[in-house]
């Protein structure tokens, strides 16, 4: 298997590092640098990373479609993306590897009940309308920590940037969707997520996948 590690760091300098060296014990690792001020991306290639840097925040989404064009181009036949605040154990890695053959995205899904109150229902809305909207089961439609099959993104010009692509992919993708059961680790991290604006967004862009069919 060929596989690339995206992950989107903003001013994630103290904690890149050790998520850069437990990765690269499975697979190639590129972080995209976006647009921080604390030495994030020298971080990063220190622990041996390869980066690509915007040189503005550009946002989650931004940053993730620049990774997934650095895949293509590069002939990784899979992904996997994970957030570079420690929320998603790089030891875990295996566990998607293992389900690879036969789902083209595999999501990350964790438990409900240790989530933040606000998460947890914002979570809850998003998951399930987003299993009806795909026919899929969606385990965790707000898990940043995923494995895709590069093959069903090639082609797709994606309408929407920032939290809301990662919902996106999984209605446009039209792949086959799996779910393994991961950590969910909560310590000082901020969550980027604004949980009621960004549900208010998800809803948004659901009833207009409704209406042109494609997301």
């Amino acid at each position: 298997m060929n596989l690339l590690a995206v992950i989107p760091a903003y001013d994630e300098g103290k904690k890149i590092g050790e998520v850069v060296r437990k990765t690269l014990q499975y697979c190639d690792v590129l972080v995209i640098d976006d647009g921080s001020t604390d030495g994030t991306g020298k971080a990063a290639e220190k622990a041996g990373a390869h980066i690509i840097t915007h040189e503005r925040n550009m946002g989650k989404g931004n940053a993730l479609m620049t990774g997934v064009a650095y895949a293509l181009k590069n002939g990784y036949d899979q992904i996997i993306t994970l957030d570079a605040d420690g929320q998603h154990d790089p030891d875990e890695i295996p566990k998607f590897m293992e389900k690879a053959d036969k789902y083209d995205i595999i999501i990350g899904t964790r438990t409900f009940s240790e989530m933040p109150p606000l998460r947890r229902i914002s979570n809850a809305i998003t998951t399930a309308l987003l299993s009806l909207r795909t026919g899929q089961k969606v385990g965790d439609s707000q898990s940043g920590y995923r494995m895709i099959r590069t093959v069903t993104l090639e082609g797709i010009e994606f309408k929407t940037r920032g939290f809301i692509l990662e919902s996106e992919v999984l209605v446009r993708a039209k792949g086959r969707i799996g779910n393994v059961k991961v950590k969910t680790i909560y310590a000082d991290e901020k969550s980027h997520v604004k949980n009621i604006s960004e549900t208010i967004n998800f809803i948004k862009f659901f009833v207009r996948s409704l209406y042109d069919g494609k997301g």
